[in-house]
């Protein structure tokens, strides 16, 4: 439950990011960085391509994983971050 609850607060966390900066295309690019941080590099042979990718999953780490983190995982962040940007 805790880690749900965490998850949640994180999700408000970036939409009060949004609101606040009123710019959705940096708060996206900054979770793609993270992501990239996060799971390195996508097997792109040029770093410059890697902004197409953004969409490249690591394969799931299992179910105990996912109810346990402590984070949404970035893509979903992304989603969210980017469905907000038809409001500003």
């Amino acid at each position: 439950v805790r880690s749900a609850v965490s998850r949640q607060r994180e999700y408000l966390a970036d939409a009060s990011g949004v609101e606040m900066t009123r710019f959705v295309p940096g708060m996206v690019s900054l979770f793609r960085k993270m992501e990239y941080e996060e799971f390195g590099t996508t097997g792109v042979a040029d770093s410059s391509a890697l902004g197409m990718f953004y969409a490249y999953r690591r394969p799931r780490r299992g179910l105990a994983y996912l109810l346990n983190a402590t984070h949404p995982p970035t893509y979903k962040r992304i989603e969210r971050v980017a469905s907000m940007e038809r409001n500003f």
